[in-house]
């Protein structure tokens, strides 16, 4: 698929699940989540990286809100791997998270996450 841009529509894998438009790109990896520019560019090697913010916790709502966090990958053909470094602002850590793949047009194998 490269050059150009992150395919839009979804991409999904084993606990990943990547929504692009040219707008937003939303990533899931397990319980967690985050928000990406859209329209992200690739580079000639398929490369590419993204700002957004992220939410580490589980559930749908981060008492101490979204996390600065940029999120890093690489498309090869139909599959996409990612990873995603999240900055927790209250810690003053790195999380990081991946690497995760997945394969465009498929739905997510996603995991049941607690409330």
């Amino acid at each position: 698929m490269p050059p150009g841009h992150l395919a839009f529509g979804e991409w999904g894998g084993d606990h990943v699940d990547i929504v692009a438009s040219a707008s937003t790109t939303n990533v899931s990896l397990g319980c967690s989540s985050g928000v990406f520019s859209g329209n992200i560019p690739l580079d000639a090697n398929g490369n590419f990286t993204a700002n957004g913010t992220w939410n580490l916790s589980i559930g749908p709502i981060r008492l101490d809100a979204n996390m600065p966090a940029q999120l890093s990958g690489q498309v090869n053909g139909r599959t996409v791997t990612i990873a995603v470094a999240a900055y927790d602002t209250t810690q003053k850590q790195v999380t990081s998270l991946g690497p995760q793949s997945a394969e465009y047009g498929k739905p997510s194998i996603g995991q049941i996450c607690p409330v």
